[in-house]
């Protein structure tokens, strides 16, 4: 896949994917439920798509793989995953690379790397669908086991090992590495138990890690275009600070988080006032409505309006080179704050929403 997937002039469309344990043969994480106190391994659920399938039947089928077990096949999900992604009109998906998914644990000086995504890589590559890798973020459930992060200059440092060998073997399948995630968002990550290790509130850590990860991808792939996304609902970050790290600034709007209504994707426009701010592209790296809880107002309705939305407001700004909705689908997977659960354009069971037709519809209607 060319490095330019940004370089036309025509806005891209993506989705970004969460549950990247159900394209390798890796074990799910563990939920977090309740941030500190409850935190248990969920089943995993099969991993199937059903497009253009009557619900009621597949629902009958879930129901018996589940109770007999769920024999996959790693390369046949990434298959029919780049199928439906390409059959959906998409240019690009953002996505996790986990560091725990190349060093599971770490328990030596050895370095002795697995590589369980090439398969997504490969299948993704044959549809002609862009890779934007999210490289060595911190979240907890990211992290290789014995990996703590109080002490920076170990955590940076074993980091940096690991990029080098990641970017080495993807870099001619991937179009863009993300460094790191919300880098202005660390202590609300941290909070919410996202992220533990007392580096994360550290002055200067920002500044080690993105600076390490930078380097790191310009040493190994010196074509490779790098982006940072930002939380942007909170529009006070100083955006030139991360512009000097990246190629491409991403920004993260969730306008509904906190309340159902008005539902109104017009704040997307902002992204002109960043690009303005620091002269980078910059694409809406993450945006996305929930479908759920019901008991707070959210339903599948109103996502398939936001989603509608969305797509509006991109097209309609000259300076949002992408659009990437968060996220392609729910998991077994549960996180907290409950409503991180309801984001998916398509239910846990690999049945679409309304909205992931409805981004589809856009997406024709602007090409």
């Amino acid at each position: 896949m060319p490095k330019a997937i940004f370089a036309s002039q025509r806005i891209k469309w993506g989705v970004s994917i969460d549950n990247m344990w159900d394209y390798a043969d890796v074990q799910q994480p563990k939920s977090a439920i309740i941030p500190y106190l409850i935190s248990f391994r969920l089943p995993r659920g099969p991993t199937r798509y059903f497009p253009d399938i009557d619900p009621k039947s597949v629902e009958s089928e879930i129901q018996q793989e589940t109770s007999v077990g769920n024999d996959r096949d790693t390369e046949v999900v990434c298959k029919e995953l780049a199928a439906e992604l390409k059959n959906r009109s998409m240019d690009f998906v953002r996505c996790w690379f986990p560091w725990n998914f190349f060093e599971p644990k770490i328990d030596s000086e050895e370095l002795n790397y697995k590589f369980p995504l090439d398969d997504f890589v490969s299948a993704m590559n044959a549809e002609n669908i862009g890779i934007v890798a999210v490289l060595a973020c911190g979240y907890s459930r990211f992290l290789p086991e014995g990996l703590k992060a109080d002490d920076s200059k170990v955590y940076i440092d074993r980091m940096v090992k690991m990029a080098m060998s990641v970017i080495d073997h993807y870099k001619d399948s991937v179009s863009a590495w993300q460094i790191e995630n919300e880098p202005n968002w660390w202590d609300e990550h941290y909070a919410t138990h996202w992220r533990s290790g007392g580096m994360w509130l550290e002055p200067g850590t920002q500044e080690l890690i993105l600076g390490a990860l930078h380097d790191t991808v310009r040493r190994q792939d010196s074509d490779g275009l790098i982006l940072i996304n930002l939380e942007a609902d909170n529009k006070k970050t100083n955006w030139s600070f991360y512009s000097k790290y990246c190629d491409i600034l991403g920004l993260d709007f969730y306008p509904n988080y906190m309340h159902s209504i008005p539902v109104d994707a017009s704040e997307l426009k902002f992204s002109s006032e960043v690009k303005k701010a620091t002269g980078l592209p910059v694409c809406v790296a993450e945006t996305g409505y929930p479908s759920g809880p019901s008991f707070w107002g959210y339903d599948v309705a109103k996502q398939s309006e936001y989603v509608e939305s969305a797509c509006k407001e991109s097209l309609a700004c000259d300076d949002i080179t992408a659009l990437c909705m968060w996220r392609f689908s729910d998991s077994y997977w549960k996180s907290f704050p409950f409503q991180e659960n309801y984001f998916g354009l398509l239910t846990k069971e690999g049945l679409p929403k309304p909205a992931w037709g409805t981004y589809h519809d856009e997406i024709v209607a602007g090409h």
